[in-house]
């Protein structure tokens, strides 16, 4: 009667589920990792990151290459200035269609050689 009386009072059921036992278990081992603090407190990632180095490297190069504007240097220069044509670029029509048409008619010999090349010799002797 008094062990059914103190799991009837019982509030929580906690000690004897193994699941949650193992879960406290593992929160526990994560919260005492030393590593998981080391990274947690870590403000700047740049020291294990490459790729932070050399772009800070090629930064400072940058920086500390700028040119002399007294040396004549100048970023752009301008040839001449710029104009506007003032009349406009109508198409060729008539050498448009006649190079149309020569491209059309070389192409069409073009196939035909191909045509020829690719042909059967079954279909060679049917044809004779």
């Amino acid at each position: 009667d008094k062990d059914l009386a103190a799991l009837k009072n019982r509030e929580n059921d906690d000690p004897y589920i193994p699941e949650i036992v193992g879960l406290q278990n593992t929160l526990k081992e994560i919260q005492s990792n030393q590593t998981l603090k080391t990274l947690q407190s870590r403000e700047d990632d740049s020291p294990f990151i490459a790729e932070i180095n050399q772009l800070e490297i090629e930064a400072i190069k940058l920086q500390s290459s700028t040119p002399e504007l007294s040396s004549g240097f100048k970023a752009m220069q301008l040839v001449r200035s710029a104009t506007s044509q003032t009349t406009t670029i109508e198409p060729k029509k008539k050498l448009i269609i006649s190079s149309a048409f020569i491209a059309g008619f070389m192409l069409s010999i073009f196939l035909v050689f191909i045509m020829n090349a690719l042909r059967r010799p079954e279909d060679e002797k049917a044809t004779a």
